[in-house]
């Protein structure tokens, strides 16, 4: 990672800039951690490259398995794009109108708590 390059926080999901880096030995062995500087906030924190990516977009799976298949829900948070949030759906078989049962019931109240009824 580059001084000025973007970062996202693994824990946290925030967004900052790389400010500084520094090498460091501690038991032994070579450690990196960086500087991060976030917007509207003085002050910058440390944390070790363990805890940051590169990408921005932060990703969520949920599978849904029951007796005769399973659905697959794959989230993508764009913290970068408004907050926007992409919903990828795969199936296993992969037409849906052959899904019933439970499966299907809990992936249905999953859909309308995020997007409603429609």
């Amino acid at each position: 990672m580059k001084k000025g390059q973007k970062v996202r926080i693994k824990s946290s999901g925030k967004i900052g800039v790389i400010a500084d880096s520094e090498f460091f030995h501690w038991g032994g062995r070579k450690h990196v951690r960086y500087e991060v500087k976030f917007d509207k906030q003085k002050d910058t924190v440390w944390y070790p490259k363990e805890e940051l990516t590169t990408d921005l977009v932060e990703r969520a799976t949920v599978v849904f398995c029951g007796e005769n298949g399973s659905l697959s829900i794959e989230f993508s948070f764009h913290r970068e794009k408004n907050y926007s949030m992409d919903l990828t759906l795969t199936c296993n078989p992969e037409n849906i109108q052959e899904h019933y049962g439970l499966h299907v019931f809990l992936f249905n109240m999953l859909k309308e708590r995020l997007y409603g009824n429609s």
